[in-house]
C-alpha cells in the first residue's frame, strides 16, 4: 500500500475552553501532513480564536512549538489558503519546486518514540471550543538511500520549529545574535509586537559575510512574491529557502540579524530548522 491515504485520527482528549488537549497519533507511518478542524459552539471557526499554542511531540520532546496563527501564516505565506477552522501542519513541503524532493521531509515514525500533538485552548465568548476532526496525510514508506556499498538506510530529514524574541527598547537599528544557530537554518518567521510595517529593513551577517545586505521590506516582498511567497503575512518573513530548492538552507558558526525597528517592540523569530532526528 504505497500511495498517500487520509486518516482521521480520533482521540483528542482534554478539548475544552482554558483546557490542555492532547492527541496520541498512530505509530510506524509516514506522515506528510497533519491538518486539524477547530469549531466553536460546533461550527467550524477561526482556530486563531480558539487556541493559542500547539506542540508536537515525539518521546516527550518538543519538535515544534508556535502557535496555530502561525501554521495557518506559514501556508499563507506560499499562498496556500486553509480553510475555515483548518489549522495545516505540513512535513513533506508542498512549496518546494520539486515534487521528488518534497517528500525528504516527511515524518518517517518507524521506530520513533509516542507521537503527540497538543493544543492550549483559550475561551472564547462565541461558545465551546471542540475539535471537528483532525486529518493525517500518511503513507507506509520508509525515509531510506542508499550508502556506498548500495545499501537502503534509513534516514530523517525533518524541520523543527521554535519562538525566540528579542527587544527593541526604542526606535532603533540592533543586531541580534543570540539566536539558536546550532542547526541549519532554513526560515526566520518574524513577527511584531507592534504589528506589520514597524520592521523596515534587514541585514543578514553569516560569519562575517553580509549574505542579505540591507533590503528594505517592500523590497523583499516584491522578490519573494516572484518565487510564489506572500512576504506580507510576516513582519519580516526570511526565508533562506525562497527559491524553493531543498539543499537551500543558513548555516553559520556565527550569526547577526539586523533589523530595523520604528518604535519600542518585541520582534518574535519563528526559526525553522533542518534536522536528522527529532531529539
Amino acid at each position: 500500500m504505497p500511495q498517500r491515504f487520509i486518516q482521521n485520527v480520533p482521540g483528542f482528549q482534554g478539548v475544552a475552553n482554558n483546557g490542555n488537549g492532547v492527541l496520541v497519533l498512530p505509530p510506524a507511518l509516514r506522515y506528510h501532513e497533519i491538518n486539524v478542524f477547530v469549531t466553536i459552539a460546533g461550527v467550524l471557526a477561526n482556530p486563531v480564536l480558539a487556541a493559542s499554542n500547539l506542540k508536537l511531540k515525539v518521546g516527550g520532546l518538543t519538535v515544534r512549538d508556535m502557535s496555530p496563527d502561525q501554521a495557518i501564516r506559514l501556508a499563507r505565506l506560499y499562498k496556500l489558503t486553509p480553510g475555515v477552522g483548518q489549522i495545516p501542519l505540513y512535513f513533506s513541503e508542498p512549496w518546494l519546486a520539486d515534487p521528488r524532493t518534497r517528500e525528504l521531509f516527511s515524518w518517517d515514525m518507524n521506530g520513533q518514540q509516542k507521537f503527540t500533538l497538543e493544543m492550549t485552548f483559550i475561551n472564547p465568548v462565541a461558545g465551546a471550543v471542540g475539535i471537528q476532526n483532525t486529518m493525517a496525510v500518511v503513507d507506509t514508506i520508509r525515509n531510506a538511500a542508499p550508502d556506498a556499498k548500495g545499501v537502503l538506510r534509513p534516514f530523517l530529514r525533518i524541520v523543527k520549529a521554535k519562538n525566540e524574541t528579542f527587544v527593541f527598547a526604542g526606535a532603533s537599528r540592533l543586531g541580534n545574535t543570540t539566536l539558536d544557530k546550532s542547526l541549519p537554518i532554513r526560515r526566520l518567521l518574524v513577527d511584531s509586537s507592534t504589528g506589520v510595517g514597524s520592521l523596515t529593513d534587514v541585514e543578514v551577517i553569516a560569519d562575517s559575510f553580509s549574505l542579505w545586505n540591507q533590503i528594505l521590506i517592500g523590497q523583499l516582498v516584491n522578490i519573494f512574491n516572484a518565487y510564489g511567497i506572500d512576504g506580507t503575512v510576516f513582519a519580516m518573513p526570511l526565508v533562506f529557502d525562497f527559491e524553493g530548492l531543498a539543499r537551500s538552507k543558513l548555516i553559520a558558526a556565527a550569526l547577526e540579524v539586523k533589523l530595523t525597528a520604528n518604535a519600542a517592540l518585541t520582534a518574535t523569530f519563528l526559526n525553522m530548522q533542518e534536522a536528522q532526528a527529532f531529539v
